[in-house]
């Protein structure tokens, strides 16, 4: 099903939750879908090519939430994202809460998002992947400082190098 740039915006504006996936889901479309519809203000597409580069860039972020969904499940936690390496197809993170293996072949988009959901405040700041299918394979949000006040500056800086350096 093919909905028009409009018809999206309209919906993410008219919606009650924050949450994309909803959004895309009453609206029947893969969730890759609404980050294409949004203005560049808000949303950046990245190199895919470029994801062993934007990850070790992430590197330099404190805590981070990551969230993996699968069809039956969604993970969500905290963790920095050291000890980076690339081996067999597969980026692999083993920071000091989460170990994860990232299949390079799996992931087909990826868009530096930085926006603030009309339902939300304040700003959210993350980089995310999807699959070839424009599901969302892994999500990586930037977190506040401890009390929840601000984003740390490091971080953000980071974040705006992310979207400057690797645009598509």
């Amino acid at each position: 099903m093919v909905v028009d740039k409009e018809t999206i915006i309209k919906a993410l504006k008219e919606s009650k939750t924050p949450y994309t996936a909803f959004v895309a889901r009453d609206l029947g479309i893969p969730e890759r879908d609404i980050f294409k519809a949004l203005p560049s203000e808000e949303c950046t597409e990245l190199d895919i090519k470029k994801l062993p580069e934007i990850m070790a860039e992430l590197e330099k972020c404190g805590l981070v939430l990551l969230i993996v969904k699968s069809v039956g499940a969604v993970l969500e936690v905290e963790s920095d994202l050291s000890k980076q390496s690339e081996s067999r197809g597969y980026y692999n993170i083993m920071g000091d809460i989460a170990h994860m293996h990232i299949m390079l072949d799996g992931m087909d988009t990826v868009f530096a998002v930085h926006r603030e959901p009309e339902s939300q405040k304040p700003m959210v700041y993350s980089i995310q992947f999807f699959d070839p299918e424009g599901k969302p394979a892994l999500k990586i949000f930037l977190t506040q400082d401890k009390e929840k006040k601000a984003y740390r500056e490091n971080d953000m800086v980071t974040f705006n190098r992310i979207k400057e350096s690797f645009i598509k």
